[in-house]
């Protein structure tokens, strides 16, 4: 299982016009574990941030969904730059987990 979920991540961060990965399943089954293995061997600049564990993250969307203002509050935040530069589309691997439950459930 593993090897087929990791073929077809190594396929989406090869394409050169990816769009953003939602990885759907049951819970408990390794999708975490999956995805933070995949960005810390794939990519150099990996960040991980969880927002059904850190409340303050959520309010990151109260004021609007600007992709810039999202970022400049991460950086911040992870008291980091994150370079979205496109010079080199490999380099930037974020993984928001439980993303939705922060904009749907409270109310985004």
């Amino acid at each position: 299982m593993k090897r087929s979920v990791w073929k077809k991540l190594i396929e989406w961060k090869d394409k050169g016009d990816r769009k953003p990965l939602i990885l759907k399943g049951p819970r408990q089954v390794g999708k975490t574990y999956i995805l933070q293995a995949f960005g810390q061997k794939c990519f150099p600049c990996f960040h991980y941030v969880n927002f059904e564990k850190d409340e303050q993250l959520a309010k990151l969307f109260e004021k609007n969904l600007d992709p810039k203002r999202i970022i400049q509050e991460l950086n911040f935040y992870l008291d980091t730059s994150i370079d979205t530069g496109n010079s080199n589309h490999y380099r930037l691997y974020l993984f928001a987990q439980e993303l939705g439950y922060s904009v749907f459930q409270k109310g985004g």
